[in-house]
């Protein structure tokens, strides 16, 4: 018997996406500053994006999502509850974002390094991205002086998931619980 070269089994490509996701309050205030920004500036790519604290991204095999999220569960066994704080509103200005500014981002870090290889991002929450020039401008001076702040606990990290020759929405894979 002749050994197969190239098995016949066809795997899916999958896209995870580990994120923070914050409480009812939070991402009701997001959504309302995303929609005035709408009404500013007009339209814009993350208008309709959930509030969210992106931690990362992997590409994986559907046969293999399950052992990438034990994988995860396990590098974040020791991690305990922590609060995040807000304040303020800051952007990117070279990529023209608006984002809900971070007081303290060590604890992301922190999760980051333990789930993924490289430079952690500068933890975030978005607001609109991938703005045009002028609607990067006139939204920004209606953010830059704005006043903000609250927080929360965070106390689980959200896996979330979709075929990635898909481009669809994306669906819940998993709930990481911290300690």
């Amino acid at each position: 018997m002749q050994k197969e070269l190239f098995p016949s089994e066809v795997y899916v490509k999958y896209e995870l996406s580990f994120m923070i996701s914050p409480p009812a309050h939070i991402s009701n205030y997001v959504r309302k500053q995303k929609k005035l920004t709408r009404a500013m500036v007009g339209n814009f790519r993350s208008v309709y994006f959930p509030a969210h604290i992106s931690l990362g991204k992997l590409l994986t095999r559907d046969d293999q999502i399950s052992k990438r999220i034990d994988f995860a569960r396990r590098a974040l066994k020791g991690q305990g509850a922590f609060p995040i704080y807000f304040n303020g509103f800051d952007s990117f200005p070279e990529s023209n974002t608006l984002f809900v500014n971070i007081a303290n981002p060590e604890p992301i870090v922190q999760v980051f390094q333990s789930l993924f290889f490289g430079t952690p991002p500068v933890p975030h929450m978005t607001i609109a991205e991938s703005l045009s020039d002028e609607q990067f401008y006139r939204a920004w001076k209606h953010f830059h002086n704005k006043l903000y702040s609250d927080y929360f606990i965070c106390d689980h990290i959200l896996v979330l998931g979709r075929p990635l020759d898909s481009m669809g929405r994306w669906e819940k894979m998993n709930r990481i619980l911290l300690k």
